[in-house]
């Protein structure tokens, strides 16, 4: 029974390849579009805002900077949370960093000994969150012009995130005793030369990755596959079917809550729970840059229940935190997510980054 199982899962996977194939073929224009679209975004935006944040990131795991954190902190960190003095800071840097900064900095320390795969495993489900300038930037700003939303959202996301991690604890442990010996902190010509290639690397996997997601979400749409969802999730949340079918595009691809109605606060809580759950793209972007070493289905199952904790959560915040907000407030809104005027510059940053890759890989040889 398991053979014929496995042997008929592989004949749905490879029908629904071919498929895909075919209706990429078929409508190559609509593929194309999005396909240059997701392209624009990577030089555009991705790029700019996230590979210095890569470079700083694998430069405070190297550099040892994460075992200096005070003794009070990590003991804080041990009893609440069953982090020890090292994988507390990365759980603080993470939620405002950016979606798969998290996850590189505890695949670094894996990498290096300096913590356990499971424990690597578990960490990346909590060590994961939009960051404020995403959420004030391209999603507050864009919906709803105010600041007092942009708020509400990150925090919501962060107490998610702060629930979710005690949970998890208690499967993890709490019990690691502190380091004995704390390493002093050290940075180095070669270690920033280092952190560059990781960061351009991963830049690399990411930004292949929203491509190639972007050519799925395409052959998904035009199959309709997204507006049957969509009229799901209308069926059942007594939603619009044009609204709910545009909820459906941001869990796959948390970006597209830009194409929700502006000033509705009633889609507050939805957009901070698909924020907190980062979109189906977005944890692609997370296993690709983890290369294979982690397995990225625990934080898949994290990931869902922290959207569903930002939900209740930030419906139980809105009356504190948006007491006298204009509600219908579209017609005021000029905010506009951060885009590069010119992709030159994010060419040139990747076209550096290849140099140095190769300069290295020759001297190495």
């Amino acid at each position: 029974m398991k053979e014929i199982m496995k042997k008929t899962a592989g004949a749905a996977g490879i029908a629904t390849l071919l498929y895909a194939a075919w209706y990429c073929m078929r409508s190559s224009e609509e593929v194309g579009i999005a396909v240059s679209e997701a392209a624009e975004r990577c030089w555009g935006t991705v790029i700019p805002s996230l590979y210095a944040m890569m470079i700083v990131s694998g430069l405070i795991v190297r550099s040892g900077i994460t075992g200096c954190l005070p003794q009070f902190f990590g003991r804080i960190g041990r009893l609440l949370w069953g982090m020890d003095g090292e994988v507390f800071p990365v759980f603080l840097f993470s939620m405002l960093a950016g979606y798969p900064v998290g996850t590189k900095m505890l695949c670094a320390m894996y990498s290096e000994g300096r913590i356990d795969k499971h424990r690597a495993e578990l960490f990346c489900g909590v060590c994961f969150g939009a960051g404020p300038a995403f959420i004030s930037g391209c999603i507050a700003g864009q919906l709803y012009g105010s600041a007092a939303a942009g708020r509400t959202i990150l925090l919501s996301t962060v107490i998610a995130d702060v629930i979710l991690a005690f949970a998890v604890s208690f499967i993890s442990g709490r019990s690691g005793a502190p380091r004995e010996e704390r390493s002093k902190p050290r940075i180095s010509g070669g270690m920033l030369t280092d952190c560059v290639l990781s960061g351009g690397r991963a830049m690399a996997d990411i930004c292949l990755m929203i491509i190639a997601f972007a050519a799925a979400a395409a052959v998904l749409d035009g199959v309709g596959a997204v507006s049957a969802a969509g009229n799901l999730v209308s069926s059942v949340s007594g939603m619009p079917g044009e609204v709910s079918e545009q909820l459906v595009r941001s869990f796959l691809d948390i970006t597209a809550v830009s194409g929700l109605p502006k000033g509705n606060y009633a889609l507050l809580p939805w957009i901070s729970g698909l924020t907190a759950f980062g979109g189906v793209c977005v944890l692609f972007q997370t296993a690709a840059v983890s290369r294979g070493r982690l397995n990225m289905l625990p934080a898949v199952i994290m990931r869902a229940a922290a959207g569903a904790l930002s939900f209740f959560v930030c419906r139980g915040l809105m009356p504190l935190t948006l007491d006298g907000e204009a509600v219908e407030a579209a017609a005021m809104i000029r905010g506009a997510a951060y885009k590069a005027e010119n992709p030159v510059p994010s060419l040139l940053l990747g076209a550096m980054t290849l140099i140095l890759l190769r300069e290295t890989r020759r001297k190495e040889r």
